[in-house]
């Protein structure tokens, strides 16, 4: 699968600019997903966070992660079957070594925002971000408020707003960050086809 020795990880620098002007699609965990992404460009780069795009049958270019797989069973079974290209703050789990600057707020999302503007894609288009709001809280699960995730689904909006707001400094080419649907319409903006 890769094409250098086992243990070696590139720089990520060697991905700075990668894609440049390539529409990305961020594919969060959120119950517009599937509808986000069928509003999308089809050619756009897939990035997934986690392991909810797997679970809701779309193919990704990228997989995300800085959650511990090894605590969670979906998304451990989603990194293993995955067989595209693997960003985490982990060490051992990615295929390459992220710089210094790169940004990621604490959670998986917020990296995989920060690597599409890096990478030079535009626009950067956000899909299935519902920040816990609703009844529904993942694309690809019925029940109401998964217990797991409690302290997310019981914090204010506000909370996961603040979580964003950093974004338009941190990432580079932040302008080109839009939301297909959602909360996060209120910091970078909708997109329109």
């Amino acid at each position: 699968m890769r094409p250098y020795p086992k243990g070696f990880r590139p720089s990520a620098e060697t991905l700075k600019k990668k894609h440049l002007g390539l529409p990305a699609l961020i594919l969060g965990g959120g119950p517009t997903l599937p509808i986000d992404v069928n509003k999308s460009p089809p050619e756009s780069l897939k990035i997934a966070v986690n392991h909810h795009a797997y679970f809701c049958g779309i193919d990704a270019d990228y997989m995300v992660f800085c959650d511990r797989r090894w605590i969670q069973p979906d998304l451990n079974e989603a990194v293993q079957q995955f067989q595209g290209v693997k960003i985490s703050i982990y060490q051992g789990q990615s295929h390459y070594a992220l710089p210094d600057d790169a940004w990621y707020n604490g959670t998986s999302a917020t990296l995989a925002v920060w690597l599409a503007c890096y990478m030079g894609c535009d626009p950067v288009l956000l899909c299935g971000f519902n920040c816990y709001q609703g009844s529904r809280v993942y694309c690809h699960d019925d029940a109401k408020k998964p217990s797991d995730i409690k302290h997310l689904v019981n914090a204010p909006l506000q909370n996961h707003l603040d979580v964003w707001g950093p974004a338009i400094s941190r990432c580079p080419n932040s302008q080109a960050i839009r939301a297909v649907s959602g909360p996060l319409i209120t910091i970078f903006g909708s997109w329109q086809p």
